[in-house]
């Protein structure tokens, strides 16, 4: 059945999550020319047209749904990563706040509530604000110890702060679970900073190694390269 909405919708999250921004926006806005008022389907075109660099559109597309489901977490969410991307971090923080609010009043499961916090976190850490996103971290590790992005961001967070021995313990551990190149890259540069000069050129040979080899099996991959 070509015209499956769910499948067709199921298929361009797959395209998504491959860094097929394209392909996902074209079935997307095929589901949307057969149901115009398909809600799934504009959320799948509004994320497609913001990761393709289309903001405007993006901003146009949740604003939309946003007047016509206020509150909604998930809305919220979208638009404070817009507002980042633009530049506008106070606003980013706001919507952000309101997103975990609202998603507070739902009885979700441990790694989707760590998700609320961890937006919050990342826009205190841009524009700044490290107490605050450490904080905000420790609230969504408490939710779920394992959110790995949580730990991942709680390490710049440490480094910005200049706690550069507690951020090198916390990569330590984390490469010890899961390794990706820019994670050595971080370790890379604390070690350096303690002149741990060997360690650290260490790391950056096992980071482009890693890197090397994850960007030609998974493309969606290339972005530990590129944060190497």
């Amino acid at each position: 059945d070509p015209s499956n909405e769910s499948a067709n919708l199921t298929l361009a999250s797959a395209l998504a999550g491959q860094h097929d921004f394209a392909g996902a926006l074209e079935l997307a806005d095929g589901v949307l020319k057969r149901t115009p008022t398909s809600v799934n389907a504009r959320i799948a075109a509004g994320d497609a047209h913001l990761e393709l660099g289309d903001y405007a559109i993006a901003a146009q597309v949740f604003a939309e749904l946003g007047d016509e489901f206020p509150g909604v977490p998930s809305i919220l969410s979208r638009e404070a990563r817009i507002a980042a991307l633009t530049g506008r971090l106070t606003e980013a923080i706001d919507l952000a706040r309101d997103a975990l609010v609202a998603a507070g009043e739902d009885d979700l499961e441990s790694f989707t509530a760590a998700f609320y916090w961890f937006p919050l976190a990342n826009y205190q850490y841009q524009a700044g604000r490290y107490d605050d996103a450490a904080s905000t971290l420790d609230a969504a590790l408490e939710v779920e110890p394992d959110h790995i992005g949580s730990i991942e961001l709680l390490g710049k967070v440490l480094s910005a702060a200049g706690k550069y021995d507690d951020a090198t313990r916390l990569y330590e551990n984390l490469l010890e679970r899961t390794d990706a190149a820019d994670l050595r890259g971080e370790l890379s540069k604390l070690y350096a900073a303690a002149g741990r000069f060997d360690e650290s050129e260490q790391q950056v040979r096992l980071g482009l190694d890693i890197a090397r080899r994850q960007a030609v099996r998974f493309a969606a991959e290339r972005r530990h390269l590129i944060g190497f």
